[in-house]
């Protein structure tokens, strides 16, 4: 008796691989692929980096570049050019070389640079750095926005 192996029928009927789901390898990869193109593209999440500020002193826009004197030191307040996201807290910190002098944490989007007055000097840095957004779909790494030079 020769056994005879049918080879046609072992192709034929090869078992496929399955995913845990019972899905086609294949089809899982395309469902994962097409739910993510959906969600990314329904919602826009932005980087902190790519929002742009205002910065107002006692209500006037500044471009604080150039830097600020001690003298110049009054209410800061910082705004988004989008008008829908808002600010909820932020960190500022007075400078000297690699230390800071003085840090504040700010659960509002306004401060008073009065506070920096005395211990301020030519040369130091105050840096801004936002903690809180209102808009939820900005990513949660927080970055430095700006650093002032003081005069």
């Amino acid at each position: 008796m020769n056994k005879v192996h049918n080879t046609t029928r072992c192709s034929v009927y090869r078992k496929r691989k399955r995913n845990r789901l019972g899905m086609k390898n294949s089809h899982f990869l395309f469902l994962v692929l097409f739910s993510l193109t959906v969600f990314t593209s329904s919602f826009n999440f932005l980087s902190i980096d790519d929002l742009e500020f205002k910065y107002l002193i006692k209500g006037v826009t500044h471009e604080l570049n150039e830097g600020l004197k001690p003298s110049e030191f009054d209410k800061l307040t910082i705004e988004l050019t989008n008008h829908e996201i808002k600010i909820e807290a932020f960190q500022i910190t007075l400078s000297r070389g690699n230390r800071a002098v003085n840090i504040s944490d700010v659960k509002s989007n306004t401060f008073n640079l009065r506070k920096f007055y005395g211990e301020a000097r030519s040369g130091d840095r105050i840096v801004i750095e936002i903690k809180k957004l209102s808009d939820q779909t900005i990513s949660k790494n927080a970055a430095t926005v700006m650093t002032i030079r003081v005069n």
